[in-house]
């Protein structure tokens, strides 16, 4: 199985979810994000100087919800680590995220107005194994 279709089978099959980022502290703040699934990974943008990306730059750790939008019943939370795209330029983006109209827009719209944007991949942690005897 690939590692797109991995991501498809584990219930992230819609362009919005909870991205949980993690305080110094260990506190989980949540905001819903739109997403695109490109190259085995989750990606989303956000303002460089928003309290996400500081956060992000301090711990990678994220957990994806995905019941924010979702036309089904989630899985739960799904844990990975979240690493900003180095020199994301515009062609990156819109190679990325072209297909998914709110993530495309989001980007546009900040960038309108002279906010610099920061493209961040997403890469889901293993499934943890199934317990014996259960």
């Amino acid at each position: 199985m690939q590692r797109s279709d991995a991501l498809k089978t584990r219930s992230i099959t819609g362009s919005t979810v909870v991205l949980t980022t993690y305080r110094r502290d260990g506190t989980g703040v949540s905001t819903p994000v739109s997403i695109a699934i490109r190259d085995g990974a989750v990606h989303f943008v956000t303002a460089s100087n928003s309290g996400k990306a500081k956060r992000l730059r301090r711990n990678s750790r994220v957990s994806l919800d995905t019941s924010a939008g979702a036309r089904h019943a989630a899985i739960g939370p799904i844990e990975g680590h979240a690493t900003p795209v180095p020199d994301a330029g515009w062609s990156d983006v819109l190679r990325l995220v072209r297909p998914t109209p709110s993530l495309i827009g989001s980007y546009l719209w900040y960038r309108l107005r002279g906010v610099d944007m920061a493209l961040f991949r997403v890469v889901l942690d293993p499934p943890a194994p199934p317990i014996a005897g259960l």
